[in-house]
């Protein structure tokens, strides 16, 4: 239940239209996210507080900058299980509004089951008695993401577009009870490149749970999202980050003859390769980013107020992050915040 709860808070839109700007230029920036120290992990309830043991594979946040005068526009993957809570996002478009001119951002966790746990606060019963390494990092991503936008943006140069996208049968939904299960088989890729047609970065739009690996693997991964991104990257001497699509039930469907998260992160590449073969870029004669953000407010369907839900809680996962998931939960309303 808490993912689910969570993820909503990374719920994301935009358009990018054609009206009026002087250019249209992208930079791309990456860096490397994995937790230094041992930290409780992020997705599987059964873990507790368990902490890390290291990591299988880094963890990175990457994206671009798409640059179009007045209006700048940051798309940023992370290897991790979600995005900040809406206090930091402000904080992060406050700061990179200010040193790089960002108008807007669109952040992606991958929601990979294999990463850390980011809601701990330095606070009283929030984690600084007990975690404070963990508490720690979620200071430490906060300044990271706002690098890496900053440095995208000082990295844009003309540039040209393209996407295009097919239907894969690499997801599968897990719950449902309908037939046929709804699904969401849209496979998308968007390209950009320099004048010279030289890829500067993809960005591949997949919907599918990051949960191949065994909950008991106490060690960081960026999990088939990272074994893709890493395949389509060799392939193509370029850039490549991942961008979740519409995951709620959605899981990978492992062709019977693949192995792990290394085979599937290949199959998947090889389809990427392929939508990539079919993309021509362009430059947008007239281009213009238009944004717009909203908090949504939704009543919980249980009641938080409740001390036992509240216990109950901190035994599923541990009583740092029941806190920490109370604090965002305040008078039994969820407020997904819509970009």
């Amino acid at each position: 239940m808490f993912y689910r709860i969570v993820l909503v808070l990374s719920l994301s839109f935009i358009l990018l239209n054609s009206i009026q700007a002087e250019h249209f230029k992208v930079g791309f920036a990456k860096v490397d996210i994995t937790p230094q120290a041992n930290i409780p992990m992020w997705g599987y309830g059964a873990r507790h507080d368990a902490l890390s043991t290291g990591f299988r594979d880094p963890l990175y946040a990457k994206g671009v900058v798409i640059d179009v005068g007045e209006e700048k526009l940051a798309i940023i993957g992370l290897d991790l299980g979600r995005s900040p809570d809406p206090e930091i996002m402000d904080r992060i478009l406050g700061q990179t509004r200010e040193e790089a001119g960002v108008t807007a951002i669109l952040m992606s966790g991958s929601h990979t089951h294999h990463g850390p746990v980011i809601e701990l606060r330095n606070r009283e019963g929030m984690g600084k008695e007990r975690f404070p390494d963990a508490a720690s990092y979620a200071d430490e991503l906060e300044e990271k993401l706002t690098q890496v936008i900053i440095d995208a943006a000082a990295n844009v140069e003309e540039a040209r577009i393209g996407w295009a996208s097919a239907e894969t049968h690499l997801n599968r939904n897990r719950h449902s009870k309908i037939e046929p299960k709804p699904t969401e088989k849209e496979l998308a890729v968007v390209r950009f490149d320099n004048l010279e047609g030289e890829p500067i970065a993809l960005l591949v739009n997949f919907s599918a749970h990051p949960t191949m690996l065994e909950g008991g693997d106490l060690r960081f991964s960026a999990e088939y999202p990272g074994e893709m991104m890493k395949y389509v990257e060799k392939e193509l001497n370029t850039n490549c980050f991942f961008m979740q699509g519409s995951a709620g039930d959605m899981s990978a469907n492992r062709p019977k003859d693949v192995e792990g998260i290394e085979g599937f992160g290949k199959v998947l590449g090889d389809e990427v390769l392929g939508i990539n073969n079919e993309i021509q870029t362009s430059q947008p004669e007239n281009p213009e980013i238009q944004s717009t953000s909203h908090e949504f407010v939704f009543k919980t369907r249980i009641d938080f107020r409740n001390p036992i839900l509240k216990t109950l809680l901190a035994n599923a996962f541990f009583p740092e992050l029941a806190e920490c998931i109370y604090d965002l939960i305040q008078n039994n309303e969820i407020k997904p915040h819509l970009t």
